[in-house]
C-alpha cells in the first residue's frame, strides 16, 4: 500500500513509498512500521471529509430525485407529503455544507505554522 515519508532528515522526506520499502538511511526498517509513515487513507481527517462529502451527494441525488416524482404526480396529498420530505432534506443540506465548512476551517488551521 502507498504512503508517504514524513520524516524531514529522510531522503524521501515528502515521496510517495511502499509499505514494505527498506530504505538504507533508516537501517533497513520497512517504511510501513515507521512512525514516519503516512498513509491518506488511514487519517481520520481524509475519511471525515469523504464521509461528509459523501453523505452530501447522497442528499442532493435525493432532493434530484424526489423533485422528479413531484412533478409526476397529481395527488395533492402526495404532493404535500413529498414537498415536507423534500424541505426536511434540504435544512439538512444545509446543516452538512455547514459542518464541511467547519471541517475546512479546523484542517485549516492545523496546518497553519504555530507563531513563535
Amino acid at each position: 500500500m502507498p504512503g508517504y515519508c514524513d520524516n524531514p532528515k529522510s531522503y524521501y522526506f515528502g515521496t510517495e513509498v511502499e509499505e514494505n520499502f527498506r530504505p538504507e538511511e533508516c537501517g533497513l526498517r520497512r517504511c510501513g512500521s515507521c512512525i514516519y509513515f503516512y498513509n491518506p487513507d488511514n487519517d481520520p481527517v481524509v475519511q471525515q471529509s469523504k464521509y461528509l462529502l459523501s453523505k452530501l451527494k447522497i442528499i442532493r441525488m435525493e432532493i434530484k430525485a424526489l423533485k422528479k416524482a413531484l412533478e409526476s404526480t397529481d395527488d395533492e396529498e402526495e404532493k404535500e407529503i413529498i414537498e415536507q420530505i423534500i424541505r426536511d432534506l434540504e435544512k439538512e443540506e444545509k446543516e452538512l455544507e455547514e459542518q464541511i465548512k467547519e471541517h475546512r476551517r479546523d484542517v485549516l488551521m492545523r496546518e497553519k505554522p504555530y507563531p513563535f
